[in-house]
């Protein structure tokens, strides 16, 4: 088991300033990762939309197993729709690090 912290942190552009959707709504780490889970392909798709939901659910830290953990991490290495700023900040999250 893993434990996932700072899912609610904002990701922030070189400015310091949050990043939102269209609609305003902060981008959070937890978007990020649970976004990039449910949009990615995988072998386990059902296994993914279920750590997807897990983690955009979460109201603050959560534990994962080692293999959704593994899951999530992946899906974040290979989304090709998120930019470096976002992608940094989820896997920095991911490993138990501050965004940068």
């Amino acid at each position: 088991m893993k434990t996932l912290t700072g899912l609610s942190e904002p990701i922030l552009n070189l400015d310091g300033e949050v990043l939102r959707e269209i609609n305003g709504k902060e981008i959070t780490v937890g978007s990020i990762i649970a976004n990039s889970l449910a949009r990615g392909s995988s072998e386990e798709p059902v296994r993914a939309m279920d750590v997807a939901i897990k983690i955009h659910n979460a109201n603050g830290d959560i534990e994962l197993e080692d293999a959704d953990f593994a899951l999530a991490e992946r899906a974040v290495k290979e989304d090709r729709l998120i930019n470096n700023m976002a992608k940094a900040a989820a896997l920095s999250a991911l490993n138990g690090q501050p965004g940068p």
